[in-house]
């Protein structure tokens, strides 16, 4: 016969476990349930980070290089300020010189980071497709530019490129592109621009560069130390500004073309992650022969590369998304036509090779469809160059069999 008091025991021990479990163990099960979740999210963001860090341009075999074209100025000289904001550049006494005797516009950064807009400055395409890395590491993470930029298409041309900067311009560039070189190790950013602009300023006098780029960065030093609303972002930047003048003095303003602009801008609160305009709107101003004073509008980072391309003489960078800004660039018709053909050769071929790598192609098109055009009429708003058309395969295995006629203006 059963003992009445183990019994009892056992039913004491059933209910009181089986309460618990009515009371928590709904708790558990989503303990565990949200246990799961954020494994599975570590899974996936760190999967999703791997990917962002590892992508590479779907461009990697990009166009092969364009013709150069005649150079419309024996030197040019590009002044990259890191983290300088649009308004602050305006209370730079010499950066106002430069803009009121000279081409000014607001440009629009499409991807703030540090080597995304570096490379888009000299390759002028945009971060998807110049081959930087995504995830913004600074001057500490950077990959070198493999795509043409600027320096590789000055150098084809048989001009002479140098560069005075910050020690990532050390892997940015191949030895090769360069004909001279300084790259600043010092951790004072202050001292770094001072000793960078000083060999800018020896190059300038002694070597005479065709194609020159300054980099300074001080100012992105300070607005990411103390934000950009503080004293120490304008001293910062009221310090590139004096080095800036003594770099404008070493210039020959007769000969050359200066560009100023900036990779990025800077939060009131420092850094240059989001989407505000302080990060995104920097200065551009450019200043020289050729070039029609005024105030321009908004332009795209893209069109800062084929610009100065154009007016260095280089072939535009064979991936470049931008245009050449025409119309702040004092030409000739000759002039003109020719960078306008050369520009519209690149696009045709950074198009077929974008088609290529994603394995697209083009349409066929039936020639005797091409429009006629009337290339005397007075009234038409640009020039018409007609290019026939060869007969021949190009490299990516497209045939040219039609006319091409390319506006200009």
């Amino acid at each position: 016969m059963p003992d009445p008091l183990a019994k009892s025991s056992y039913r004491r021990f059933r209910d009181a476990n089986t309460n618990w479990l009515r009371r928590y163990g709904a708790l558990l099960l989503i303990s565990a349930f949200v246990l799961s979740l954020g494994g599975g999210a570590a899974f996936v963001l760190t999967r999703f980070a791997a990917d962002v860090s590892g992508y590479r341009s779907p461009l990697a075999k990009f166009p092969p290089a364009g013709e150069a074209t005649e150079p419309v100025v024996p030197q040019v000289v590009l002044v990259v300020i890191d983290g300088l904001r649009l308004d602050t550049s305006r209370s730079m006494p010499t950066l106002e010189r430069l803009r009121a005797g000279g081409a000014s516009a607001t440009v629009n950064v499409p991807f703030p980071a540090f080597q995304p807009a570096l490379n888009t400055l000299l390759t002028g395409a945009s971060a998807e497709i110049n081959d930087a890395y995504l995830v913004d590491g600074g001057a500490a993470h950077v990959r070198p530019i493999g795509l043409e930029s600027l320096f590789t298409t000055v150098r084809h041309a048989n001009l002479n490129a140098a560069v005075a900067g910050q020690a990532a311009w050390q892997e940015l560039l191949p030895a090769s592109q360069l004909s001279e070189s300084y790259f600043a190790r010092d951790e004072d950013p202050a001292v770094a621009d001072q000793r960078a602009s000083n060999t800018a300023i020896s190059f300038l006098t002694n070597f005479a560069p065709n194609f020159l780029l300054v980099h300074y960065s001080l100012p992105d030093a300070a607005g990411r130390q103390y934000g950009a609303s503080g004293d120490e972002y304008r001293q910062a930047a009221l310090h590139t500004d004096q080095l800036l003048a003594q770099l404008l003095a070493a210039v020959d303003t007769k000969r050359a073309v200066v560009a100023v602009t900036a990779s990025f801008g800077q939060a009131d609160q420092g850094g240059h992650i989001g989407a505000e305009a302080a990060i995104n709107r920097v200065p551009l101003v450019i200043s020289g022969p050729h070039v029609k004073p005024g105030k321009y509008g908004v332009v795209c980072q893209c069109d800062v590369a084929p610009t100065l391309a154009a007016l260095a003489g280089g072939s535009i960078p064979s991936t470049s998304q931008g245009a050449v800004l025409f119309y702040l660039l004092d030409l000739d018709d000759m002039q003109r036509a020719l960078k306008a053909l050369a520009e519209a050769q690149q696009k045709r071929d950074y198009g077929l090779s974008y088609l290529a790598a994603i394995g697209g192609h083009l349409p066929s098109i039936n020639a005797s469809a091409t429009r006629s055009w009337n290339l005397e009429d007075p009234n038409s708003k640009g020039t018409f160059i007609r290019v026939p058309g060869n007969n021949t395969t190009n490299t990516l295995g497209f045939i040219n069999t039609n006319d091409i006629i390319w506006s200009v203006g």
